[in-house]
């Protein structure tokens, strides 16, 4: 679902094929939930996620039906320079989607660009590209934050558990979080 919100946050400036990988995953993720039987999923939760799953089926079919709101590749702006045409990239959009987790490499698949193309423009914008700075935390007071989540989503693994870190603004490796999590709730580790 992270991937549908990442084409339809990059609307119009997406591709046709992107938008029917991304359709067909979300068909097969509708079917699965209807057929899952999970108690520790309650019914709202369940109720919810049909629902979101549902509306970006709907967002992608729209976008997809329309095809003079998706370019038929990326945007170019023709000047009367020589060699390939730049691209005009969005760069505070660029910006918000990597913040929300996307690689650089995801974006530029989105963008109909490569990732050095994206890299150029944030650079020749004095926008560093690097990765946040990890957040200044002891392992206990990342074993209390992980513990916290883990009580609330049982069983998640070590990427969602970033992702819930991240939004409530704790950077930290995808290593901190695996060892946090293997202190916190060893038995859910290696039920995974």
């Amino acid at each position: 679902m992270c991937h549908a919100q990442v084409l339809l946050d990059a609307a119009p400036h997406i591709d046709q094929r992107s938008i029917e990988q991304c359709l067909a995953q979300l068909e097969a993720i509708h079917i699965t939930q209807h057929n899952l039987e999970d108690p520790t999923l309650a019914i709202e939760e369940q109720e919810q996620l049909t629902q979101a799953v549902t509306y970006m089926i709907g967002q992608l079919e729209e976008l997809s039906d329309d095809p003079t709101s998706i370019p038929a590749g990326p945007l170019h702006i023709y000047t009367s320079k020589h060699g390939q045409p730049a691209m005009a990239l969005n760069l505070e959009h660029i910006i918000h989607l990597h913040d929300l987790g996307n690689s650089w490499t995801d974006i530029a698949t989105v963008m109909g660009c490569s990732r050095q193309t994206i890299h150029n423009h944030l650079r020749c914008a004095d926008i560093p590209s690097n990765c946040p700075v990890y957040t200044d935390i002891s392992n206990e007071d990342l074993d209390s934050r992980v513990s916290a989540i883990s009580q609330q989503h049982p069983f998640i693994g070590s990427t969602i558990m970033k992702g819930h870190l991240v939004t409530i603004g704790i950077h930290v490796s995808l290593c901190w979080v695996k060892e946090s999590l293997k202190r916190v709730d060893p038995e859910a580790v290696l039920l995974q």
